[in-house]
C-alpha cells in the first residue's frame, strides 16, 4: 500500500486533511452520517486533530472516527486523551478491523470506543469455519462484559447475517445490505 511509504510526510498528511475535506462537504451537503478511517499516529497529530476540531459540533455528531489497528500504539494516555478530546467534541469512535493487524485487548481496555468493529476476514467465514465462528463468540462476550456495541464487517450473505445475530452482534455492513455506492448518488 502506497500511504505506508509516504506515512510521516507532508504528502501524507496532506492527503489525510483532503479527505477529511473531502467528507465534511458531503457531510455540509446532505443530511447523513460518516465514517473515517485513521491511524493513532493522525489522532496524536495535532495539525489533523485541528482540522477535527474545525468541524461545527452539529456535523461531529455524525461523524465516526475508525481507529485502524494496522499501527501499534506506545502511547496510551496520550492517544486516550486525543480521543477523550474527540469524544468530547461529539465524534464517536470505533476500533476498526478487530481480530486483524496488531489485535491487542490492551488497545479495548485502555481507550474509550462507541463500537468494535469485527474485522471482515473473520466474519466471512463464520458461516462455514468453526474457529471463526468462535473467535467472533469470544470477542462478542468481551465486548458484551464491556457493553460495547460490536459491528460485524463484510456481511455478504444471509447465512453470515443470521450467524451474526445468532451471536448478538448489534450491527452489520457489508453488500447483503448495500453495495457501496458514489458520493454523488447519496440522496
Amino acid at each position: 500500500m502506497f500511504l505506508n511509504s509516504i506515512k510521516g510526510s507532508h504528502v501524507y498528511k496532506e492527503l489525510t486533511r483532503k479527505m477529511l475535506e473531502f467528507n465534511f462537504s458531503i457531510l455540509n451537503r446532505k443530511n447523513i452520517n460518516i465514517s473515517v478511517n485513521l491511524l493513532p499516529s493522525d489522532i496524536l497529530d495535532e495539525d489533523i486533530l485541528k482540522i477535527l476540531l474545525s468541524l461545527g459540533k452539529n456535523l461531529r455528531e455524525k461523524v465516526t472516527i475508525e481507529l485502524l489497528e494496522s499501527e501499534s500504539v506506545s502511547e496510551y494516555s496520550k492517544l486516550r486523551d486525543k480521543i477523550n478530546t474527540l469524544k468530547d467534541a461529539g465524534y464517536k469512535i470505533a476500533l476498526d478491523d478487530f481480530g486483524s493487524g496488531y489485535s491487542n485487548i490492551l488497545h479495548i481496555v485502555e481507550l474509550s470506543f462507541d463500537y468494535i468493529k469485527i474485522d471482515g476476514q473473520i466474519i466471512r467465514k463464520i458461516d462455514k469455519d468453526s474457529i471463526s465462528y468462535s473467535a467472533v463468540k469470544a470477542i462478542r462476550g468481551l465486548t458484551k462484559e464491556l457493553n460495547i456495541p460490536t459491528v460485524a464487517e463484510f456481511v455478504s450473505s444471509q447465512e453470515i447475517f443470521d450467524k451474526i445475530k445468532e451471536l448478538g452482534i448489534d450491527y452489520g455492513q457489508g453488500y447483503f445490505f448495500k453495495e457501496p455506492i458514489h458520493p454523488s448518488e447519496i440522496r
